[in-house]
């Protein structure tokens, strides 16, 4: 008798240890599961984040490029303005050529060759004359109106400053007079 209880207690411990064990490895698969869910929550979280850092580093490389290109650009117009003065004062310089005696002709001659120099750079970056056909505000300062008769209004009498373009924007007015 005392073999068979202890049969029966064998079995009676086996299914209890059985029902623990599948109790142990149930609540061992739902914490697997639990852990699961949140690293792919975490997972999802770290994409989310390394998405938006990529986008944010590509804004950046853009911005930089043009803010670069800008500053670029603005140094380039400083520069022209300022080799435009000298120009203008080559222009003045070279209308009275034909007055100097013929002693300084070479001098003159070395004056037009640089003034001719410039006129080959300016066009080499891409600086080219304002239109002078009508006054067109985008293009030119009026100085002075003036009644002509046989003239249209609006029309350009004399250019007292030439203005320049870079790449189809306005580095400098042309400064004018016109008829009212």
């Amino acid at each position: 008798m005392n073999t068979q209880k202890n049969k029966e207690k064998e079995v009676d411990t086996q299914a209890v240890a059985s029902e623990q064990g599948s109790h142990t490895e149930a609540t061992q698969l739902d914490d697997a599961a639990d852990q699961l869910k949140q690293c792919t929550v975490s997972l999802a979280e770290w994409q989310e984040k390394y998405a938006r850092l990529t986008a944010d580093f590509e804004n950046y490389k853009k911005r930089t490029i043009k803010e670069r290109s800008a500053w670029a650009e603005s140094a380039q117009e400083k520069l022209l303005s300022g080799i435009l003065t000298i120009v203008d004062n080559f222009d003045r310089a070279m209308e009275y050529k034909t007055e100097v005696p013929q002693e300084l002709q070479s001098w003159v001659d070395g004056i037009a060759m640089i003034y001719s120099s410039f006129g080959e750079f300016l066009k080499q970056v891409g600086v080219k004359e304002v239109p002078y056909d009508l006054f067109n505000p985008e293009f030119h300062e009026a100085l002075l109106q003036l009644d002509v008769d046989g003239k249209e209004s609006g029309a350009i009498i004399e250019v007292m400053e030439k203005g320049y373009m870079l790449n189809d924007r306005v580095l400098r007015p042309a400064r004018v007079s016109v008829v009212k």
